[in-house]
């Protein structure tokens, strides 16, 4: 069947002097990430046949350390940019996001939003992350969650709580385990059903001999069994650097074509395009 491109083409890199890792690892996977003045995304129109701009983040600043300290997004309307949201970022002593602000832009001025806030093991693990959203007069609190780690610094249990204005009450828990490798192979998630605990999903994963992540399948609990959902399909070149991502769905007899990424890097392996297709 024929293939539609939909969005997303993404930045090229100004500065390739100096490298830094983002909260979000947003820009490369690998966290091999240049120092970026702007990034542009651009969304294909398939009745026209050109691509057309979407939004871009620009106005970034970075700390002495190449940390990214603010980022603001702003979308293309009626020929025009337009402010949209606002980032700010702070770092602890060792380089661990501790707090990140998220504003928008209402028309005449930026307005607060909601924020996070982490905390970290002495070993830079981030054991503890809260969410707050902003009420127009004091920050509320909204969700948190806890993480703990086994000897080797992989996360082997998570935890969330959401607030309902008086309490806190569960609401998720995840468990991890790897192989010899240190590669994560699976996740399993609970939900909180008020008394107990009960299965929600699981992703199973494979990798190389490189360890790159060769395939992710996901499952949903039905109440008696784990059932299909999804997969992907991860194609990496020489260098180790993922090139293709197939998504698929599972139909209830097989599994079908959703979507595929495809991902460009230069002569110094740094991610310069992302287009991504559906299956139609």
């Amino acid at each position: 069947m024929k293939k539609i491109t939909i969005l997303l083409i993404i930045c090229i890199a100004i500065d390739y002097s100096s490298f830094s890792q983002n909260r979000n690892n947003r820009y490369n996977e690998k966290a091999n990430i240049p120092l970026l003045d702007s990034n542009y995304f651009w969304t294909w129109d398939s009745v026209g046949h050109n691509w057309n701009v979407k939004h871009k983040e620009d106005s970034i600043i970075y700390n002495m350390n190449n940390k990214m300290e603010f980022i603001k997004l702003q979308i293309w309307i009626s020929n025009a940019w337009v402010n949209y949201t606002e980032d700010s970022f702070n770092y602890n002593i060792s380089g661990n996001d501790t707090n990140t602000l998220f504003k928008s832009w209402n028309g005449i001025s930026w307005i607060n939003q909601y924020q996070d806030k982490y905390s970290y093991d002495n070993n830079n693990n981030q054991t503890t992350f809260l969410h707050l959203t902003w009420n127009n007069t004091i920050w509320d609190s909204s969700f948190q969650s806890i993480t703990t780690y086994n000897g080797f610094n992989n996360p082997s249990y998570y935890l969330s709580e959401i607030y309902n204005g008086t309490t806190w009450t569960l609401s998720q828990e995840k468990f991890y385990t790897y192989d010899l490798n240190d590669n994560l192979i699976s996740q399993t998630s609970e939900y909180w059903n008020g008394s107990a605990w009960v299965n929600s999903t699981k992703d199973t994963n494979t990798y190389d001999l490189q360890h790159n992540q060769l395939t992710d399948v996901f499952q949903n609990w039905n109440g008696a069994n784990w059932v299909n959902s999804g997969e992907t399909f991860n194609n990496y070149d020489v260098n180790n650097n993922k090139i293709i991502v197939l998504s698929q769905f599972w139909n209830g007899i097989s599994f079908s074509n959703s979507s595929k990424d495809t991902l460009m890097y230069d002569a110094n392996n740094i991610l310069t395009e992302k287009i991504q297709y559906s299956w139609n």
